[in-house]
């Protein structure tokens, strides 16, 4: 599973592009908006653990790995956890991740990559608020500690 986490990690900094990676981004914020520093140290925050650089960093959450991959240049934000996943995935599974993909009350959603579930939360980085980071987090952890639940037709809660 790590490794398809990791090309999927991967692919996505090639779709944000990487021309930033290892700076503080060039992109200047609005004013009271985020900025990538500002966005790294709420990550930071959230995790007893961090790892990587600008534009890429990694912890650990019980059993899942939780990426912020951020370019100011294209102005992306994308929260990505993989879903731990205990038994066979099938087409209920998918049906149920569908279905929670179009909750009203949730920013974050369920992605597959090369046969990896991850649940995923995507936002320009400039118009985010530190609120709407810390919901989105919390959004795409609950997602992946929930997906046996949610792909058995179990009730998600929305909002925060």
């Amino acid at each position: 599973m790590k490794r398809g986490i990791m090309a999927f990690a991967l692919g996505s900094l090639m779709l944000t592009g990487c021309a930033s990676i290892g700076g503080q981004g060039s992109a200047a914020a609005p004013s009271g908006g985020m900025d990538q520093f500002r966005l790294e140290r709420l990550f930071e925050n959230q995790a007893e653990k961090v790892d990587g650089g600008a534009g890429y960093l990694r912890t650990r959450v019980d059993d899942a790995d939780v990426y912020l991959i951020s370019n100011p240049d294209t102005d992306r934000v994308q929260l990505i956890v993989g879903v731990p996943v205990h038994e066979s995935v099938g087409v209920q599974h998918l049906v149920g991740m569908l279905n929670a993909n179009f909750h009203p009350g949730l920013d974050a959603r369920y992605a597959l990559s090369d046969g990896v579930i991850f649940s995923i939360f995507v936002h320009r980085l400039t118009t985010l608020t530190e609120e709407d980071f810390v919901a989105g987090y919390r959004q795409a952890l609950d997602l992946a500690k929930r997906f046996d639940e949610v792909a058995h037709g179990i009730e998600i809660e929305g909002g925060q």
